[in-house]
């Protein structure tokens, strides 16, 4: 349910049903987002901060899950146009770490969450990522974690993950891409648990440019899709894609979502991207399925559509008579 006016009459029914999710989108996610183009201070680009380019990313993003492909390249063209020049600039191991562990520092970097444990109070985010003592709740299953080891020489490969420790699932838990090193080991030093001081990004500009090539390879623009491709690709000294090899625009598309599983890892962009192009199924059920034999449970897999979305809480749906619980939770 979505309220746009204050509720402040206890005599009015405060149950209302569900919005549909394109009054949500059309009606007042892009609505809000362009009129805090108009109302952001342009003269403050600070990344900590809600900015032009933040505003612009998140535009895009949107259009992208609307399928809007023309307003997605729009705004992507004005998010590169901007006067502060975004750009994929890391070409080291260092450049690389840089745009999470020091943002204001990197062109890369649009806006970031910016928590400091002393501050904001302690956290569960070093849980969410690797701590001393701990692994993280993140995890790169065999298949993202082939595609690293396939080319050594991407850079990204060091910094995401602890290279050396792999279980027997061929899934890495170590996750190093978020933390300094430190001088003496040259490893990252893990911060205490609740003592974790966090700069995690909310949009950068290889999501943006990545989201604008699955625009213009969905417009038939395959030559521009892959000329950003490419050009992440390189800075990032992984090999090239030759586009000869892919033939038709879902082949390009899974090259860009295959590019996007690597360049945000651990950001929480992939069980989205699945979700926003259709490849939920075709993706987790296998990874499920060769989980659950691991662990020697049923074999279920992921092949209901339904399971996407989560149940309702039973709170939620005490509170207020007029929602109905999703399917299947509801049989």
């Amino acid at each position: 349910p979505v309220w746009l006016t204050p509720y402040e009459n206890v005599n009015d029914d405060p149950k209302k049903p569900r919005s549909p999710a394109d009054s949500v989108i059309n009606g007042v996610i892009i609505p809000d987002l362009t009129k805090a183009l108009t109302l952001v201070n342009k003269n403050i680009n600070l990344v900590y901060e809600i900015n032009q380019g933040g505003i612009l990313a998140m535009l895009t993003d949107v259009h992208m899950w609307k399928k809007d492909y023309a307003a997605a390249i729009t705004s992507s063209a004005q998010f590169s146009a901007l006067p502060y020049k975004y750009d994929v600039t890391a070409a080291t191991h260092l450049d690389y770490r840089n745009i999470f562990t020091n943002p204001a520092t990197s062109k890369e970097a649009v806006w970031a969450l910016n928590w400091d444990y002393v501050k904001d109070g302690g956290n569960e985010i070093a849980l969410r990522i690797g701590s001393s003592g701990n692994t993280s709740n993140y995890e790169i299953d065999s298949v993202a974690f082939l595609k690293f080891e396939a080319d050594k020489n991407d850079i990204r490969r060091a910094v995401a993950y602890d290279t050396n420790v792999v279980n027997a699932l061929n899934d890495v838990t170590q996750i190093w891409k978020f933390y300094d090193l430190d001088p003496i080991t040259a490893k990252p030093k893990y911060p205490i648990r609740a003592e974790s001081n966090a700069k995690l990004p909310l949009y950068r500009t290889a999501d943006v440019l990545l989201l604008r090539a699955e625009a213009l390879n969905k417009t038939g623009d395959k030559a521009g899709a892959f000329a950003i491709l490419n050009k992440i690709r390189t800075l990032r000294k992984a090999k090239p894609l030759v586009p000869t090899a892919f033939t038709t625009i879902e082949s390009v598309e899974n090259a860009i979502l295959d590019e996007r599983q690597m360049e945000l890892f651990a950001e929480s962009r992939r069980w989205f991207d699945l979700v926003r192009t259709g490849k939920v199924l075709s993706a987790m059920d296998p990874l499920i399925r060769k989980r659950q034999r691991y662990l020697r449970l049923i074999e279920t897999g992921f092949t209901d559509p339904r399971k996407i979305l989560w149940p309702i809480s039973r709170d939620a749906l005490t509170r207020n008579a007029l929602l109905t619980q999703n399917a299947p939770y509801s049989e």
